[in-house]
């Protein structure tokens, strides 16, 4: 049978059990689908799965959310199955449909929920750039703004954005991708009315570290059977003396300054992260709202093979426009309140350009700021210009 015809299914059939607790924060989530990973995986048509709450995706809200106000006791704590297509229950057998609910010992369940993935070529990612977001893109690519967050830089592998100037080490550089910055030792230049030289790429950092025995990290939730990469693609351009006395510890047409980074903490009675609504600002589409729509993030690289990846949020973009595009890979993600705290560090776009599984979530990949900061050495990113120092 062709891929592009092997699709998942769903039900709403409740198959017979005896009552549980519904599971009540994101790590009784993530045990869950780990006790159930083996057969997640083999769904046919599964691209992938990650964990949150159900989601109906044709309104654009959660499953229980009424009129805009986000109440996690009326929602349902869910497994995301992101499939091709879904098939009609009545064309199926009892064997081939998805429970409602899945289980693990000795007495949790989730709700379970399926999502389509759009192909890419049906995947919007020019959204309209009029109005103020226009100047905002503008400013990015036409005035001398210093270094700050959200202004175009091109490293040693490709285009992207510089997502915030922070400190690593007693050292100012600027946060971005790896995929953007490039291996260590490459040379970052900043893009627009100058061309400038700005630093040079200290860390590249693809995957996060194996560290199962760290109940916090999300490889604690991968089985020794079903084993994933965690990608956090991460890269730190130190900035030379001339890019340090230009440097600003903010993100253009934000708030300033930034709040203190969010602290993702699994237990958390209200699931949060998921839910929270966000905005970040690119070179490519300017400033974008969004909305976290689930965590732990795991998809296959193709259906013919048993390399899973992970990553750490799925932020869904406003309406129908993407949360980001090509070039603005390396942006940071901040909550869109007043605090305007760091949440995530954004690489990867509406189009997943890292497969070759023909369609995705249409949502934008993002890796948890905590970890980033971590595998940074601690990095800060509400800096004081006098504790940082540069190359002469």
């Amino acid at each position: 049978m062709p891929i592009r015809r092997t699709f998942c299914h769903c039900s709403n059939t409740v198959f017979a059990h005896a009552a549980m607790p519904i599971a009540q924060s994101l790590r009784q989530l993530l045990e869950i689908r780990k006790n159930n990973e083996g057969y997640l995986r083999s769904i046919p048509g599964c691209l992938g799965t990650a964990v949150g709450f159900r989601y109906l995706e044709h309104e654009g809200r959660f499953d229980g959310e009424e009129s805009g106000e986000f109440n996690p006791a009326n929602l349902k704590p869910a497994i995301l199955v992101f499939v091709i297509e879904k098939i009609p229950a009545a064309a199926l057998t009892r064997a081939t449909l998805i429970p409602e609910k899945f289980f693990a010992p000795p007495d949790l369940e989730c709700y379970s929920d399926v999502i389509v993935g759009k192909p890419p070529e049906l995947i919007q990612v020019d959204p309209p750039t009029t109005g103020f977001n226009a100047h905002i893109i503008h400013d990015l690519h036409n005035k001398d703004l210093g270094i700050i967050g959200g202004i175009p830089i091109e490293g040693g592998a490709s285009v992207g954005t510089a997502g915030v100037v922070l400190e690593s080490e007693g050292k100012l550089g600027i946060l971005t991708n790896f995929h953007v910055a490039g291996f260590e030792d490459s040379q970052v230049f900043r893009l627009g009315p100058v061309f400038e030289f700005v630093g040079t790429t200290t860390r590249s950092i693809p995957r996060a570290p194996h560290t199962p025995e760290f109940s916090d990290d999300l490889e604690s939730f991968s089985t020794v059977e079903h084993p994933f990469d965690h990608r956090v693609d991460i890269g730190f351009v130190e900035l030379n003396e001339a890019g340090v006395e230009k440097a600003k510890p903010w993100v253009y047409a934000l708030t300033q300054p930034l709040g203190a980074p969010f602290e993702l903490d699994l237990d958390h009675p209200g699931f949060s992260p998921v839910g929270r609504n966000v905005v970040g600002v690119g070179q490519k589409l300017g400033r974008q709202k969004g909305r976290i729509l689930a965590y732990g993030y795991e998809w296959r690289s193709s259906f013919t093979s048993d390399q899973w990846y992970a990553t750490d949020y799925l932020i869904k973009g406003e309406g129908e426009f993407p949360f980001a595009g090509p070039g603005d890979s390396g942006k940071l993600v901040v909550t869109n309140d007043i605090e305007r705290r760091p949440i995530a560090l954004l690489w990867g776009g509406e189009r997943h350009f890292f497969s070759n599984v023909p369609a995705q979530a249409t949502c934008a990949y993002a890796t948890e700021i905590g970890l980033v900061l971590k595998l940074l050495g601690d990095a800060k990113i509400n800096w004081q210009p006098q504790t940082c120092t540069c190359e002469k």
